[in-house]
């Protein structure tokens, strides 16, 4: 088995070689990339991974490569993550937080406090990566290729030792009557028309489920 991860591993490394020829080098994530990138990784590591096989977790990460953070069989689900301290306000596009999809959507709403308490996103993501090692050498490497994907270089690991603990985490189903935008009238010489805003998400208390509710619909 190991053998054929290494060889699987290489295989993906050559078709992304894209990852490490970009014109000037990787580059350091923006502190808003640091804080997506750690809620979707604690939402692997401290709750999907407790549900279900660490490797079918992993599998569940699609952010890197699709339009949703993961996607089940059943349900897309979208994180948001927030260090803010004033209201759950997000931002999304018409075409992002809004029930008109092929599946199900939930939206995972995570707030986060600078803390020497908390973790850092590096040793998040090797607590996630010891889990897959006990598992699976194939499903660890690509998880880290998905890391590629989105930016977390280890030569940058020094850059991401601001240590956090989430101290809310919010659960919502995105039904037919969640806040959203559509029916955007435009004319038709304009193409791929996007609108961004916020949700303020203290005002959709309504569309609050419970984390066991949540778990059930995966």
């Amino acid at each position: 088995i190991g053998n054929d991860a290494i060889k699987s591993f290489l295989g993906h490394l050559n078709n992304h070689k894209d990852f490490f020829e970009g014109e000037g080098g990787p580059k350091i994530l923006s502190i808003e990339a640091q804080i997506g990138l750690f809620g979707e990784v604690f939402f692997l590591n401290e709750v999907l991974s407790k549900k279900i096989e660490v490797t079918e977790a992993n599998n569940y990460w699609t952010g890197p490569y699709k339009k949703y953070d993961f996607t089940t069989l059943k349900i897309f689900l979208e994180t948001k993550t927030s260090t803010l301290k004033s209201n759950k306000i997000i931002n999304t596009t018409s075409n992002q937080i809004n029930p008109n999809q092929e599946k199900p959507l939930f939206l995972v709403f995570l707030n986060l406090n600078e803390s020497n308490k908390g973790i850092n996103l590096n040793d998040l993501i090797n607590e996630f990566r010891n889990k897959l090692i006990k598992s699976s050498l194939e499903s660890l490497n690509d998880f880290n290729l998905k890391l590629l994907k989105v930016g977390y270089h280890e030569t940058h690991s020094e850059n991401y030792t601001k240590n956090y603990e989430v101290k809310l985490i919010n659960y919502f189903y995105i039904s037919k009557d969640f806040p959203h935008i559509e029916n955007i009238l435009k004319p038709e010489a304009i193409e791929d028309l996007k609108i961004n805003y916020k949700i303020n998400l203290d005002k959709c208390s309504n569309f609050l489920i419970n984390e066991n509710n949540f778990l059930s619909k995966i």
